[in-house]
């Protein structure tokens, strides 16, 4: 189940490299929109080109002073999911701490984040601080 202050974007459409959420987002664009919905600061898009796009814009975002790598996750904190051969995913995690919501080509979910499809990835946990 959504958490009701994230239920607007339970409905957006999975799109590769997608920053609106009228026509669809990735889970950047979507980690992103839910920070806006949240009221949280929202970090910036960094351009990047070719088939690599995400991982490249990863690097480049991560690579600025304004993300903070943390050890232990915290509500609302951005959870970074690498797995070999694939690009990297990221998702949101909830206040629980056990969970974190993401938008991938199923959809907007809401998993543990040692669910069966994520048990394997290595897990980096960061905080946006503009």
């Amino acid at each position: 189940m959504m958490p009701p202050e994230l239920a607007s974007l339970s409905r957006v459409k999975y799109l590769e490299g997608g920053r609106d959420p009228a026509t669809g987002l990735d889970c950047w664009g979507f980690y992103r929109e839910a920070c806006r919905v949240l009221s949280l600061p929202v970090p910036p898009v960094h351009q990047v080109e070719g088939k690599e796009g995400y991982a490249a814009e990863w690097a480049k975002a991560a690579a600025s002073p304004e993300w903070r790598r943390i050890i232990i996750p915290e509500p609302y904190c951005l959870v970074l999911l690498t797995r070999p051969g694939r690009n990297p995913h990221c998702g949101m995690v909830l206040p629980d701490l056990f969970t974190f919501v993401h938008l991938g080509a199923q959809g907007v979910r809401r998993d543990y984040l040692d669910c069966a499809q994520f048990r394997l990835a290595r897990k980096e946990y960061f905080r946006y601080v503009p």
